[in-house]
């Protein structure tokens, strides 16, 4: 199934409509993501992390996110007679606490009748404990306890290049050997654009080897497959083709480019809390690790640029953030993040930017200063001329970059240390009106950074 577009409540229809407000009240879950009042907060917060299972032949695994967000994985043998097969959902969830009953509104649905999606009258009720969640009928623990486990074991949910970000792809492994990827787009460039449609968004499910003391991953797809009365081919084990880590569509059969195995190489953060792995092209990736418990990052709120040359531009729909100050030119990035909403203890707060590049940039080193925003603003409707305060008289936290050209593979997230200002804010020191970027204290090409709007990877302030 592909992926839906979000619809706003006044662009729905009907029946769309009684959904929304079965599940959301008067809210719109586009513009305001989240659950009803029948998600109490403290099951919300326990929800929040990442819950799993496996066996040989199958697993299991739920992300509960903020905000009535979640995604959820199985991996099983293709069942016709009930049509079910291994996929996932996206989309939002709400529980009822009083009678454990789950209701959820699905962007995606890849695993036919099985999931949240068709939900009987006699199910069980479902609960929310500490160390798992579950009915009578299935019991999922947290698939991994991040307060002892072992830094350096993969073992854990992954997510592709953004932490926040409940639509990635998304890698757990799980303490078996096996492994279960979960695609949740198609990929337009399916086998370099010669297998159109062979790419959908699904599951693959293999048996992993790791080595440690050389970061290699060794992935073998599990055997499995049916005839549909039509004659196609179905792998139990694989439903997005050539999309994923392994090519068994049908273009990669006939043309002899199948492949059923894949290595990787990992380079694990010494936190273990990130792990890279480039690409033949040059390509970075990063992974992240998604806490089992909620703590981990905060997704920006809102953000967008103001610039002196054009001062009633309003940039807040851009997909990327510009930074730039010179005699005769000053473009300052705007941020915001709901952190002051965070209960949990931690030691460090950092604000992560994904660089795009910099246009003129020669791989030189370049700053980037923190500043805190004094007055109220909206990113739909903040210009150069309504720029609200901002007190340059401290600066909050420095970074030094390298300025990478744009599309350059080196180049990646920018982290600053704001732990003091986070801590400003939920000590209630200031109104947390966000925090700005500019070069006060230096000078540097003009550099991108991806934004909220941005498809690929946005900003948020990690957690540790």
């Amino acid at each position: 199934m592909p992926r839906l577009r979000q619809v706003p409540r006044d662009s729905a229809d009907d029946y769309a409509r009684k959904l929304y407000t079965a599940l959301f009240g008067d809210r719109d879950p586009v513009a305001q993501p989240g659950t009803a009042t029948g998600a109490d907060a403290a099951a919300l917060a326990t929800a929040q992390g990442a819950w799993g299972a496996a066996d040989d032949a199958g697993a299991t695994i739920f992300r509960f996110g903020a905000d009535g967000r979640f995604l959820m994985a199985e991996a099983k043998p293709y069942l016709e007679a009930t049509q079910e097969q291994s996929g996932g959902e996206l989309g939002w969830f709400d529980l009822d606490t009083r009678t454990g009953r789950l209701s959820t509104l699905l962007e995606l649905d890849t695993n036919l009748t099985s999931g949240t999606s068709h939900p009987g009258e006699g199910d069980p009720a479902l609960s929310i404990g500490d160390t798992a969640i579950g009915s009578a009928g299935f019991s999922l623990p947290r698939l991994r306890d991040d307060r002892t486990s072992d830094p350096t074991s993969l073992v854990g949910l992954w997510a592709l290049n953004s932490p926040t970000d409940l639509s990635v792809a998304h890698l757990a492994f799980f303490a078996n050997g096996r492994a279960m990827f979960l695609t949740q787009e198609a990929d337009a460039d399916c086998l370099g654009r010669s297998a159109p449609g062979e790419c959908p968004p699904g599951v693959e499910y293999a048996s992993y080897t790791w080595d440690a003391a050389t970061g290699t991953v060794v992935f073998n797809l599990l055997d499995g497959e049916s005839t549909l009365s039509g004659g196609q081919r179905l792998l139990h084990y694989d439903t997005n083709g050539c999309g994923g880590l392994f090519e068994t569509c049908a273009t990669a059969v006939a043309n002899g480019q199948e492949d059923r195995s894949t290595t990787i190489v990992l380079t694990l953060a010494a936190d273990g809390r990130s792990a890279t792995t480039t690409r033949g092209n040059g390509t970075i990736f990063t992974l992240y690790r998604v806490p089992t418990r909620g703590l981990g990052a905060v997704a920006v709120l809102e953000d967008t640029y103001v610039r002196a040359e054009f001062p009633n531009m309003v940039s807040g729909n851009d997909a990327m953030v510009v930074l730039y100050r010179d005699d005769n030119e000053e473009i300052i990035p705007l941020y915001r993040f709901p952190v002051q909403q965070v209960t949990e203890s931690f030691t460090r707060a950092y604000l992560n930017l994904a660089l795009l590049g910099c246009p003129a940039g020669r791989g030189e080193t370049t700053q980037a200063e923190v500043y805190r925003v004094t007055g109220d603003w909206n990113e739909s409707t903040v210009s150069w001329t309504s720029r609200p305060g901002i007190d340059f008289s401290e600066n909050w936290g420095v970074t030094r970059f390298v300025a990478s050209p744009i599309g350059s593979p080196s180049a990646g997230f920018v982290k600053i240390d704001i732990t003091s200002l986070v801590r400003a804010w939920q000590e209630g020191r200031f109104p947390n009106h966000g925090l700005a970027l500019d070069r006060r204290l230096s000078s540097g090409p003009d550099c991108n950074f991806h934004s909220a709007e941005s498809s690929a990877q946005r900003p948020f302030v990690s957690l540790e």
